[in-house]
């Protein structure tokens, strides 16, 4: 029997063997390439969704005051009827005004919650009961929507 082994061990690889061992490794070494490859091309993408995310919540928070500024303006104006109101008129009832940093805020008072050009009054009318405010900052968008409750005296 130990002959036997012995013989074993000298002998060379058949031949169909040797031709197709160098196939396998090349094949393994281009899959785990390609996986590598895959998982950094994802990784990589993802961080970039990241990053854009987070320099939007600057812009985000921005326009979501802008939004607000815009509520408080037409409350003024709803409040204060006078020969000052807030934010410059743009024609279809709508005022607007720009802030600091590239944001502005634009709003508009209803009467009613049809939200349709029709709908609009000036905010110093005393049927308003909706402000629709919209900030700006950069490539954000934010709106508000507030509902005006007048109490009886």
């Amino acid at each position: 029997m130990k002959n036997q082994r012995s013989k074993m061990r000298g002998r060379a690889r058949p031949p169909r063997m040797r031709e197709h061992s160098g196939q396998a490794v090349l094949l393994v070494v281009l899959v785990i390439g390609g996986a590598m490859l895959g998982a950094t091309t994802i990784a990589g993408f993802l961080t970039t969704i990241q990053l854009q995310q987070a320099g939007d919540a600057a812009n985000s928070a921005k326009a979501i005051f802008a939004a607000e500024a815009g509520v408080n303006c037409a409350l003024f104006n709803f409040n204060h009827s006078s020969t000052f109101p807030c934010g410059t008129d743009n024609g279809n009832g709508t005022r607007e005004f720009s802030l600091s940093n590239l944001t502005s805020a634009t709003f508009s008072c209803y009467q009613d919650t049809e939200f349709t050009p029709s709908s609009i009054v000036e905010c110093a009318n005393s049927s308003s009961t909706l402000i629709l405010s919209k900030g700006i900052s950069g490539t954000v968008k934010r709106a508000l929507l507030f509902s005006i409750v007048v109490y009886p005296p």
